[in-house]
């Protein structure tokens, strides 16, 4: 099968003038595309009685599946959460994104892999609530 040919009809025109033309315009349609598939993943972490647990490093990265050892499709991201819990990162749009919450301060890590599907105009941001738990062994003292 031959690739798609764009075929311009120059009148009173030189070619080179037409073929700039052409590809400035393929150019601001291809930015237009990216730009709309352009959406954001909010991750929110939370304590285990569902408090909200800032200043937590949450690491994205886009992978090619959601298998243990899958390949990553393009660098890990790292942000950290807000006073809400809350980082939102800037993703490429559907496709597989595996969270990392790293542990720390006695809070177990967490690493979640979710799908994402095409993003609509009207909501074009993903919410992903991640919940940490307490790290043991857990001692009870007794008096």
């Amino acid at each position: 099968m031959e690739p798609d040919r764009i075929i311009a009809v120059t009148r009173g025109r030189s070619a080179p003038s037409t073929l700039l033309a052409c590809v400035v315009g393929c150019l601001c349609c291809v930015a237009s595309v990216v730009a709309a598939e352009t959406s954001h993943l909010a991750v929110q972490v939370v304590l285990p009685d569902w408090l909200p647990n800032p200043t937590v490093p949450v690491h994205v990265t886009n992978v090619k599946s959601c298998a243990a050892h899958a390949e990553p499709v393009f660098p890990k991201t790292t942000k950290t959460t807000d006073s809400s819990g809350t980082a939102t990162f800037d993703v490429a749009g559907t496709g597989f994104y595996r969270i990392e919450v790293p542990k720390q301060g006695g809070l177990t890590g967490v690493v979640k892999c979710i799908r994402l599907s095409r993003a609509e105009p009207d909501f074009p941001t993903a919410y992903v609530q991640v919940q940490v738990k307490y790290a043991g062994p857990f001692v009870s003292v007794r008096n």
